[in-house]
């Protein structure tokens, strides 16, 4: 898809006058580069999604018909879906903060706007 945006943005900028076509393609290229961001946003969860469902898959496992007591096992597998679940939010986040930190001042006016 990004190949895509990109190649649209190469042949429909130039349909405009000059003024126009630099602004189409500076927008568009914007877009491109938050397209590109989110890939790798859903890589990085990608990643831990396999682990989550792994660990979920296991302990499902471990489940029994009845009200039963909480077993080492089933405990430590808990234990990992919470460090999974907070190592990708803690990763997503980071990446977030490097990315909205590269974003020009005139971004953080239109939003207040």
């Amino acid at each position: 898809m990004l190949n895509q945006l990109n190649s649209f943005i190469i042949n429909e900028r130039f349909r405009f006058q000059t003024e126009d076509d630099n602004k189409f393609a500076i927008t568009f290229s914007e877009m491109s580069l938050y397209l590109q961001y989110l890939y790798i946003i859903l890589d990085e969860y990608s990643k831990y999604s396999d682990e989550f469902v792994k660990n979920t898959k296991e302990l499902q496992g471990t489940l029994r018909d009845g009200a039963n007591a909480v077993t080492p096992e089933q405990n430590e597998l808990f234990t990992r879906s919470r460090e999974i679940m907070t190592s990708l939010r803690r990763t997503l986040s980071l990446m977030l903060r490097q990315k909205a930190s590269r974003l020009p001042a005139s971004y953080w006016k239109t939003l207040k706007a």
